[in-house]
């Protein structure tokens, strides 16, 4: 246990000064996500709990990716998909995947401001603008650069309940149409797929779909492929490959709160924080919109998202 402290205290400890911002973003249930002002110069270092849980996540994504071995994927497969999730900054040597729905906004806006930005407003975190204040995605490098980061860069990854993220981003893409784009694209196909006689204005603006008409399409083997695993309800497994990607620190949005400081500290090394509050706990526990979804959906929706849980610890109980 000794050796776990040191490691966090003299190898993962950058030294690096930053300033001090405010970023945030509001999730689609309602709840809100903050990053504060660090009015201190006082480093947050872990506690032998969070050196223990980061130690106990790290062993279950092992144990999961042991027990359900893929062995035609490789990491030049997944740099192929060219998927805009996962990021580096090379000035902190540090490596983030990017996860929709999982607190994403906060965490760009956050490394936007790390690398100086300050001609952004909330929600412009677009690669364009990530590119030009030194954040690259992974796939842009070389592939000995990429062997070289993987080895030696700090890699993160924030992940939420697998069925709590799957229902928030179909109620802000697709329920409460918070995203034009979303509902005459991917609303219409679902209305063309599954229902019978639909209205003229249904079939023109993709309003009114179910929740189960939703999990019915991103389960239904029928579906493209690129429809079905759209980023938003993507899986965890697909958007970052933990079992590819050995990711040194694995924070839950449940617990962002106590989990974000020694990361920031200890290994990117600023005083810009995310300070997040705690979200409302029955944002993250209710699992009411799944009562109505019918069995067997229920059972295609675990066969494509039950890797998740087990690579990260949740349960079927929210």
């Amino acid at each position: 246990m000794v050796v776990l402290v040191l490691m966090w205290t003299v190898t993962h400890k950058l030294g690096l000064d930053g300033a001090t911002s405010t970023v945030g973003e509001r999730d689609s249930t309602g709840s809100e996500s903050r990053a504060m002002l660090d009015d201190t110069d006082v480093a947050t270092k872990p506690s032998w709990a969070q050196v223990q849980v980061q130690s106990q996540r790290r062993r279950l994504v092992a144990e999961a990716c042991e027990s359900n071995p893929n062995l035609d994927l490789t990491i030049e497969g997944v740099l192929a998909r060219k998927q805009p999730n996962i990021f580096v900054s090379d000035s902190h040597k540090v490596v983030y995947c990017s996860i929709p729905k999982v607190s994403c906004s906060t965490w760009r806006s956050f490394f936007l401001k790390l690398h100086g930005a300050t001609d952004y407003t909330h929600g412009e975190h677009d690669y364009g603008n990530l590119k030009k204040h030194g954040l690259k995605l992974l796939h842009k490098y070389s592939p000995s650069n990429v062997t070289r980061i993987l080895r030696d860069y700090k890699k993160f990854v924030v992940v939420r309940h697998p069925y709590i993220r799957l229902h928030s981003a179909f109620m802000q893409k697709l329920a409460n149409l918070k995203d034009p784009q979303f509902a005459p694209n991917y609303g219409v196909r679902i209305i063309k797929r599954y229902w019978k006689n639909p209205s003229p204005q249904n079939l023109a603006t993709g309003q009114n779909i179910t929740f189960e008409d939703f999990v019915r399409y991103i389960t239904d083997p029928d579906v493209p492929f690129a429809e079905g695993n759209q980023e938003h309800w993507a899986t965890y497994k697909y958007i970052c490959e933990p079992c590819l990607i050995k990711y040194d620190y694995i924070l839950k949005m449940e617990t962002m709160a106590e989990e974000s400081e020694p990361l920031l500290r200890e290994v990117i090394g600023t005083n810009l924080t995310l300070g997040m509050r705690n979200v409302n706990p029955a944002h993250h526990e209710d699992m009411s919109p799944y009562d109505a979804i019918p069995r067997e959906l229920m059972d295609r929706l675990w066969g494509k998202f039950g890797m998740d849980f087990k690579l990260f610890g949740y349960s079927l109980e929210g």
